[in-house]
């Protein structure tokens, strides 16, 4: 089964939210590829161990990102930026000023 990566961000996100030991789970798991028996060896633990801290920060951090909502916060702020670039590319090539003044002050409002 593939690794769902957007577990890696949301570690970026709130990975200092967890333990210690859940970080170095996520971390081994997610950034570093390792399988489960790798990190169970690496960290002393039982396979099973390691499982059940995995699903438990796994569930966590969607947790985090429900009741926050950093990750999705942070995606939307990017695409706005993204889109206000190319408002300015428009705006050197002359296009209607007014619009993209207007795109930008919404954004603006959002933040």
């Amino acid at each position: 089964m593939p690794k769902n990566l957007e577990f890696s961000v949301l570690l970026d996100f709130y990975g200092a939210l967890l333990t210690p030991k859940q970080f170095q789970v996520m971390e081994l798991y997610y950034n570093e590829d390792y399988s489960l028996a790798e990190i169970a060896q690496t960290m002393g633990i039982t396979r099973q161990g390691v499982h059940d801290a995995e699903k438990k920060s796994e569930k966590l951090l969607l947790q985090y990102e429900e009741k926050l909502g950093l990750c999705s916060r942070f995606r939307r702020v990017k695409a706005d930026l993204e889109e206000l670039r190319s408002s300015v590319v428009r705006l050197q090539e002359g296009q209607e000023k007014q619009e993209i003044i207007e795109r930008i002050d919404n954004v603006l409002e959002e933040v």
